[in-house]
């Protein structure tokens, strides 16, 4: 990313260009979560999964969990491609009102895949605790 600023971009340049790399950053990630919940439900079948939920106490499978995971995950990816046509206005902004209502929108959608990606991390590392203990 520091190879595509230039000298003489302005701030309204760099923010465009931090946004963007946010963007293509999160696509990643939620396609990383997309391979990773495919993964750990075909790896953990569902006998597995039943004793490691039984084990753990928990009332909710891990079944139900990654499944959950899965569907907010395609929520996001959606969400995420909704997002980016959207920002396209932002190229057209002439005033500092009009950047402030996309930084808005994206300080927003940013606060919201942080906590998905929380929350994936946290079923994985209670998956793998329990996993463990078994």
């Amino acid at each position: 990313m520091i190879e595509e600023f230039q000298e003489h971009f302005d701030e309204h340049d760099l923010q465009v260009l931090n946004m963007q790399h946010e963007s293509a950053d999160w696509e990643a990630r939620l396609k990383t979560i997309e391979t990773e919940v495919e993964f750990l439900q075909k790896l953990l079948n569902e006998e597995l999964i039943k004793e490691l939920s039984e084990n753990s106490g928990k009332n909710t499978t891990f079944s139900e969990k990654l499944n959950n995971c899965k569907n907010t995950n395609a929520d996001f990816l959606q969400s995420l491609q909704n997002y980016l046509i959207k920002q396209e206005g932002l190229k057209e902004c002439d005033d500092v009102q009009c950047e402030n209502f996309y930084l808005k929108d994206h300080l927003i959608f940013k606060n919201e895949l942080a906590h998905h990606f929380n929350s994936f991390r946290k079923l994985k590392t209670e998956i793998y605790k329990t996993f463990k203990a078994s």
